[in-house]
């Protein structure tokens, strides 16, 4: 086995293999290899170097062609990982046309490493033109897709697309079905796998759609716990929004004078923010 190489980019070169010869697992099945050892190698599972290099063998490959089609890919994948980010950067600017024709463009298997990441940019934009039904229907195609080829993105696409999930179940008023995808999105949260903020987005809106539910108790039990770690937070609008949500606690709770000050401080906090946005646009 290629101990050196990306595992996630050896399983798919081998299914593209297959694919590319419309071979199913029953077509490579024999005497030495079965098709659950076959669907084991495609899935990461740990096999026997021996039978992981028949498997090679039967579709034309061998470890130093394996070597050179994975760098290849590699090198396919960094470049499209950085045309997503753009194509990202086109969203958050409210181009949605012209980013699903940029989607569009792009031919990716769904069994490809970067496939969850391009229902996911789908799903924001069917998001921001409030088609909700087809925003979910990129979201969950997505979460599928990882789960039945067994792909492990290191971005938390997967609690991302919950998270997405949950604020379309949001806006079409069903908060038992929002606060399921939030607890869902939590339990498939990582973190080693980058977009810390995730986890606090999640948090946060767990905490508002559990006051919205009338569940104050479990909402201020929550917001009990995230508070200690509210310096770690990164991104401003989350840090606003949890001050909102425990002044509105506090004034739940008729700590009036506590409430005051958790959002003259919050305003403090975003005036802060400002300015040192202004600062840095000065800068640049």
């Amino acid at each position: 086995m290629i101990n050196d190489l990306d595992q996630d980019l050896i399983r798919y070169v081998i299914k593209r293999e297959r694919k590319k010869k419309k071979l199913v697992l029953e077509d490579l099945k024999d005497k030495n290899i079965s098709t659950a050892t076959i669907s084991y190698i495609e899935k990461g599972e740990k096999v026997s170097e021996e039978k992981f290099n028949y498997l090679l063998s039967k579709l034309g490959l061998d470890q130093s062609k394996l070597k050179k089609y994975v760098a290849e890919e590699e090198e396919n994948i960094q470049e499209l990982k950085f045309q997503l980010e753009f194509i990202e950067a086109m969203l958050d600017n409210g181009d949605i046309d012209a980013v699903m024709n940029q989607l569009d463009k792009i031919r990716v298997e769904d069994f490809h490493p970067l496939a969850p990441n391009t229902y996911f940019l789908k799903g924001r934009c069917y998001y921001t033109e409030k088609e909700w039904k087809k925003a979910e229907q990129n979201f969950s195609h997505a979460i599928h897709i990882c789960h039945q080829h067994s792909l492990n993105p290191k971005d938390n696409i997967i609690a991302l697309c919950y998270k997405q999930l949950s604020s379309c179940s949001y806006n079409q008023n069903d908060l038992e079905k929002a606060l399921y995808y939030l607890d869902q999105g939590l339990e498939e949260f990582s973190e080693n796998k980058g977009k810390s903020d995730v986890k606090y987005t999640l948090l946060s809106n767990k905490i508002y759609y559990l006051l919205l539910s009338s569940q104050t108790e479990q909402a201020k039990q929550l917001l009990n716990e995230v508070w200690p770690l509210i310096q770690q937070i990164e991104l401003t609008r989350v840090v606003l929004d949890l001050y909102k949500l425990r002044s509105i606690l506090l004034r739940k709770s008729k700590l009036y004078l506590e409430a005051i000050e958790c959002c003259k401080e919050g305003i403090r906090k975003g005036r802060r923010s400002l300015f040192a946005r202004a600062c840095l646009v000065n800068i640049l």
